[in-house]
């Protein structure tokens, strides 16, 4: 990359000096050097096209992940903050989504915390978090429909109907990843978990911290 870099800053200067690009499309390449120069991100996910990282996938048992899932099982991903797990959750909704077998969807319901203690918001934020992310892996306003019928229910069950309805309505079996979601208050996060279906749970922490 910095020899990319050198060759293209020679090519700027030269054509300045002969005169012959515009100041557009200098400002364009430009522009590139800065895409092309990674960083070293600590803040927040990581992206392999702009920052230094590992595999997310290869910190993880991906055979164990796999095998809860075709057991319909849900598993915590456990480790302490900044160390990768939304970017390791990211990096599992794109390998599902890849391979065609799931419908996998990352929804961060860290909104929910604004709510404060207004359930109902809670619920609502919720679902149409699920339904947006839904909405970009799916390429239609198929999550955004359901999510409207089910707001017609009651708080009791508009998210379980919005749940099983989405899952009913998608061409493959729905796979979701749910972030942020102790940024909830403790009364909310078992309100959230007695909307959903009990399974059962399987620990998995980061080979490396």
């Amino acid at each position: 990359i910095r020899k990319k870099r050198k060759q293209i800053s020679f090519f700027i200067l030269m054509t300045r000096y002969l005169g012959i690009c515009r100041k557009s499309t200098i400002f364009a390449i430009e522009s590139m050097i800065v895409v092309m120069e990674r960083f070293f991100n600590t803040a927040g996910p990581q992206t392999p096209r702009q920052c230094y990282t590992i595999d997310p996938l290869r910190r993880i048992d991906l055979d164990d992940i796999l095998t809860l899932i075709r057991q319909e099982r849900y598993f915590v991903l456990h480790a302490p903050r900044q160390t990768g797990k939304t970017t390791c959750l990211l990096a599992l909704r794109d390998y599902l989504n890849q391979h065609g077998e799931y419908v996998a969807v990352y929804a961060n319901v860290e909104v929910g915390q604004s709510a404060r203690n207004d359930v109902e918001r809670v619920i609502k934020a919720t679902c149409d978090t699920i339904a947006q992310e839904t909405r970009l892996v799916m390429k239609d306003d198929m999550s955004l429909a359901i999510r409207e019928k089910a707001r017609k229910e009651s708080v009791d069950s508009m998210l379980t109907t919005f749940l099983r309805m989405l899952s009913e309505n998608l061409p493959r079996p729905f796979v979701l990843f749910i972030d942020e979601i102790d940024a909830l208050v403790i009364y909310r996060m078992i309100l959230l978990k007695k909307k959903t279906t009990r399974i059962s749970c399987g620990l998995l922490v980061f080979r490396d911290f």
